[in-house]
């Protein structure tokens, strides 16, 4: 007995020149279209597609509740991205390389169907709604610290630590010790500036990568 074809399941589809999916949960702007078409499904029955949709990262897509599964056309992928790779000495798998860089990948089911399984679609995006809310409360947290000093001392730090950059982010002591040390000529840097940057700033990115064990 065949398995039921998971909602989040694309199938690629070698024989087909349309893209047509069963659930609307993963597609956007759903809409009526202005080019509906009939479409004959395995039982025989015809059916008529009034609606289309988007899929993010592919395009649009025609919308039906009744068709069997979530398929995209073989040859509209093949017209749409730069490049479809398959090798099976490789992988027996279709890539598809987006736009973007990113790839959807189509594998082989156990029913011997080629499939992208939409929920990598969804982790790639939460990864990216993440990283983007860490960014924001970095700068968020940032302007709060720099409410705490004047804009002579932001300015200041912000020269100190474009200093430390040029200098080759030496260690933290041996920076205090060329300011110090009167090694920098004319410089307007003191070591307070320098190190109100660390507060403002944390430490620099390019030094704890530095430090970061492979």
């Amino acid at each position: 007995m065949k398995q039921k074809i998971d909602p989040l399941w694309i199938l690629c589809d070698s024989e087909s020149t349309v893209d047509i999916f069963k659930n609307k949960n993963i597609l956007v702007n759903l809409r009526k279209t202005n080019k509906p078409i009939r479409l004959k499904v395995i039982e025989g029955n015809t059916l008529e597609i009034v609606e289309e949709g988007d899929l993010l990262g592919y395009g649009q897509v025609y919308y039906h509740p009744k068709v069997t599964a979530n398929e995209s056309s073989f040859y509209n992928m093949s017209r749409r991205f730069k490049s479809i790779i398959f090798d099976n000495k490789v992988k027996n798998a279709f890539q598809i390389i987006r736009d973007n860089g990113s790839v959807m990948e189509f594998t082989l089911s156990v029913e011997e169907l080629y499939y992208y399984d939409f929920k990598t679609s969804i982790k790639r995006r939460k990864a990216q709604e993440q990283q983007q809310i860490q960014k924001a409360m970095i700068v968020e947290t940032v302007d709060d610290i720099k409410r705490c000093y004047t804009k002579r001392e932001v300015e200041q730090a912000d020269m100190a630590r474009r200093l430390y950059v040029i200098m080759g982010r030496p260690s933290r002591e041996s920076f205090e010790q060329m300011i110090k040390g009167g090694k920098l000529l004319n410089n307007p840097v003191t070591v307070t500036d320098f190190r109100n940057a660390e507060k403002i700033y944390g430490k620099d990115i390019g030094v704890i990568k530095g430090e970061a064990v492979r």
